[in-house]
């Protein structure tokens, strides 16, 4: 094989790789995903939607036991929707309590690697 042709292969191979070398880093770039999230930080999301889910469930049982004490007639019927109603609000109270202490905890969890 003659110099000249020796030559003309490696220019047109640092050519090639020259042409590459930008594209090749942006699709190595576009390759790298970001990694699912680990088994904890997975767990503590799903234990937050769940929480989420109860509380949304007090606060409707809350609102329709107000609807419904707005027609009580009388007195008995109108402490027991009292009474009913003070627990709704304790019970939310707690649910919200425990949905910010597990919030606190998963990003706790979904923050470390």
């Amino acid at each position: 094989m003659s110099t000249y042709v020796r030559r003309a292969t490696q220019v047109t191979a640092l050519a090639v790789v020259a042409i590459m070398a930008p594209g090749g880093a942006a699709w190595a770039a576009a390759q790298t995903t970001p990694s699912a999230p680990s088994a904890k930080c997975a767990k503590a999301n799903r234990r937050v939607g769940a929480e989420e889910k109860w509380v949304a469930k007090s606060q409707a049982a809350l609102e329709r036991t107000e609807k419904a004490s707005a027609s009580c007639t009388t007195k008995p019927v109108c402490d027991r929707f009292a009474i009913k109603i003070r627990e709704e609000q304790e019970r939310k109270a707690k649910r919200e309590a425990r949905l910010a202490k597990l919030k606190a905890a998963a990003a706790t969890a979904c923050a470390t690697p």
